[in-house]
């Protein structure tokens, strides 16, 4: 049976489809709304068409139509699908009412937190702020060409960039970067580009065969100008998100090392989608298959016997600190590439991975003080491009008890008190 918070997410989402009301929830909901006036300025602001699109869009920078139209997607994924709810959860059971449709509709606890202080309360107006508003990561990277000169992308003006043997490197409008072959003759010497992400940052790229990549916050991706010879070979360290463009004659290959340059697997592939995730600090290198096959293999040290396995899409491959190899089913894609997406999202996950992967986007340390349980199956999730109040006030609503102090994410023992300190 769903609880409070449950029950009146059900039937404000429903209210906001313009479904009829039942009698009983018609009376649940009246009840609830006569609870305070927090709650009746809630349910007035979420009813209100044109204040909700003006934050959907100052929030997704978006237009009026497409910002509804997510809104329309988020709603159906979950209400007319119910034969596969838990693969298509939208975060919001575990949350206060307001907070759980707020982050439904995907835009974070952006209501909640940009409430007008009354006019006459000057004690909260006139407090000093000490929440560090630090804005989220963006298209921000770095690319080394062959001669090793470097171009920093966000700053770069857009159009072309520089001319590589055999490639133009071009900087799209929408910031994107891609690589153009030349016309002529394969060139027998291949030269390479890196691509790197910063902390808070992450970039696109299209690979000179038409390939397509995602590259997440502190990753890079080393590549060859041009592909020539009877396969396609790159490198990445950190997380990635590929569509390869199909060639039945070129195998493609992502060699996925540690920072340092050490080799942690490969991936063969024809022509797929999938996510890769190889972060130092992780435990696990996590190859996730959208479509297609892939095939994943350890790096072998003399000692290890790992043999290579297949995927097929819903599977992830992993593999683990001592370097074995195990195959995950049903995995949560939506999930998975959330990041992708615009979007904050973990599931069923322990403190110590979600404050290792804010502190990656928003280029922020994060300590630990005292005893502080790394609980696990916590689930929520926010808009990506929100600001970091905003993902400590998610937090906080999951019971993982987060201040700013000193430039840093300190979490602390405990839950968080309801008017918590930086």
């Amino acid at each position: 049976m769903p609880n409070v918070s449950e029950l009146i997410s059900q039937i404000l989402l429903k209210k906001l489809r313009e479904e009829e009301l039942s009698a009983e929830e018609a009376a649940i909901l009246a009840e609830w709304e006569g609870r305070s006036p927090e709650h009746t300025e809630f349910i007035a602001m979420l009813m209100d068409e044109a204040l909700l699109s003006d934050k959907i869009k100052s929030m997704l920078e978006l237009d009026e139509q497409a910002a509804w139209q997510r809104i329309e997607r988020a709603l159906a994924a979950e209400w007319n699908d119910r034969a596969v709810p838990q693969r298509r959860k939208i975060y919001w059971y575990k949350y206060a009412v307001a907070a759980s449709v707020i982050l439904f509709l995907g835009i974070g606890a952006f209501f909640l937190l940009s409430k007008k202080q009354p006019v006459g309360d000057t004690s909260k107006a006139t407090k000093p702020a000490t929440v560090a508003d630090i804005a989220p990561g963006g298209n921000r990277a770095v690319l080394t060409l062959a001669d090793g000169s470097v171009i920093e992308l966000d700053k770069a003006q857009n159009g072309l960039l520089a001319t590589e043997k055999g490639s133009k490197v071009l900087k799209t409008e929408d910031g994107k970067l891609v690589y153009e072959r030349e016309g002529g003759k394969g060139l027998a010497a291949v030269t390479f580009n890196t691509l790197k992400t910063p902390r808070g940052g992450q970039y696109q790229l299209d690979l000179p065969d038409g390939s397509k990549v995602w590259l997440n916050a502190a990753s890079s991706l080393t590549y060859p100008v041009i592909f020539n010879g009877a396969q396609r070979k790159i490198e990445i360290t950190g997380e990635a998100y590929f569509e390869v463009a199909r060639d039945m004659n070129k195998e493609f290959h992502v060699v996925i090392k540690n920072s340092s340059g050490e080799p942690k697997g490969e991936i063969t592939v024809l022509g797929t989608h999938f996510n890769v995730q190889a972060y130092d600090e992780e435990k696990v290198v996590a190859a996730s298959l959208l479509e297609g096959k892939i095939r994943l293999a350890p790096a072998q040290p003399e000692t290890n016997a790992s043999t290579s396995k297949l995927l097929f899409p819903g599977q992830q491959a992993q593999i683990t600190e001592n370097n074995t190899l195990r195959v995950v089913d049903n995995v949560d894609m939506d999930h998975v590439t959330a990041w992708k997406s615009g979007m904050i999202s973990f599931t069923s996950t322990d403190v110590q991975t979600i404050m290792r992967s804010v502190s990656r986007w928003y280029n922020i340390d994060v300590t630990f003080e005292g005893h502080v349980e790394n609980r696990s199956g916590i689930t929520g999730g926010t808009s990506r491009n929100t600001s970091l109040a905003n993902v400590m006030q998610v937090l906080r609503l999951n019971d993982i008890n987060v201040v700013f102090e000193n430039g840093k994410l300190v979490v602390r023992p405990g839950k968080p008190s309801a008017n918590p300190t930086p």
